[in-house]
């Protein structure tokens, strides 16, 4: 998948988000202590603070990427990113990394 600045800006922030929630798993990935999924609980959390969606709204974004291969749901309701999934999240980290550094112009007041 060739993740583009454009494609990766087509992506609504609901679903970047989510994504990165999932981050910790990727982060882990070799480390002693290593996350394989993040509990639905843990992700409704944070994206709540941020969205005013409910439960269900959640479960739609969580659903779409599913359907589209981004991530995994196990039985007990933890979520991993699949292959595809983690490369999203490694554009999407790089994106951040690009606009923390980048200091955005103060517009003419």
């Amino acid at each position: 998948m060739n993740l583009t600045a454009e494609k990766i800006g087509q992506i609504p922030e609901v679903y970047r988000d989510f994504m990165m929630v999932l981050s910790p798993v990727v982060e882990t990935r070799g480390a002693a202590l290593r996350i394989s999924g993040i509990p639905w609980g843990m992700i409704v959390g944070q994206l709540s603070t941020k969205y005013s969606y409910d439960h269900q709204h959640l479960r739609t974004v969580a659903d779409n990427l599913r359907s589209q291969g981004f991530v995994d749901e196990d039985r007990f309701g933890f979520f991993a990113p699949t292959a595809k999934g983690e490369e999203l999240i490694r554009a999407l980290a790089g994106t951040e990394e690009v606009n923390k550094e980048t200091v955005p112009p103060l517009p003419a007041l």
